[in-house]
């Protein structure tokens, strides 16, 4: 069975209002964002582009599968 995640929507809000705007950052992205941060674990994504403004948040690169 798989673990329940749980999301804080102050973060998530927060994160939204904060970036929407100077950043574009969607909704979906915050949510993702504000999961890794609420829960101290690194975010592995191949859009770093879409996070990168986010100094809290620890952006990890995806691994490359063919090396």
């Amino acid at each position: 069975m798989p673990d329940i995640v749980i999301i804080d929507t102050d973060i998530l809000i927060d994160s939204a209002n904060k970036y929407r705007s100077s950043h574009g950052l969607l909704i979906a992205d915050a949510l993702i964002a504000s999961t890794a941060l609420v829960h101290n674990q690194p975010l592995i994504t191949k859009n770093r582009n879409d996070y990168k403004f986010m100094k809290d948040l620890n952006l990890l690169p995806y691994p490359n599968p063919f090396i």
